[in-house]
Order: C-alpha cells, then sequence, then structure tokens
C-alpha cells in the first residue's frame, strides 16, 4: 500500500468555539487506528472553516 505525506482534516466551528486540544487528540488517535498496519503520514493539516454573517444593508 501507498505511504501518504499528509492528510486533511476539514474543521468546521462552530459558535462556541470549539475545544483544539481535545481535537488535536482525537485526530492523533483516529490516524494511529487508521493506520495502524501503514506508514502514518508525515503531517496533519487541519482547514478550519468558520460559519459567518455578512451584513448586507
Amino acid at each position: 500500500m501507498r505511504s501518504m505525506n499528509k492528510i486533511v482534516f476539514q474543521v468546521t466551528q462552530e459558535g462556541d468555539g470549539g475545544y483544539v486540544v481535545e481535537l488535536c487528540q482525537n485526530v492523533r488517535e483516529a490516524v494511529a487506528g487508521f493506520f495502524f498496519d501503514q506508514t502514518k503520514p508525515a503531517s496533519v493539516l487541519f482547514r478550519l472553516e468558520r460559519d459567518g454573517v455578512l451584513v448586507t444593508a
């Protein structure tokens, strides 16, 4: 199986902000579980998406 250099997580931030430390730990566990029998990616990239409101009036 081919190894990956990077894996990307799309993260949607809710209005209350959330918890970054908890997110990082959950991602580490998910990556370790998914790649348990393979070479893990060299890096993990978070793409943060925030809900926003644009006032047009």
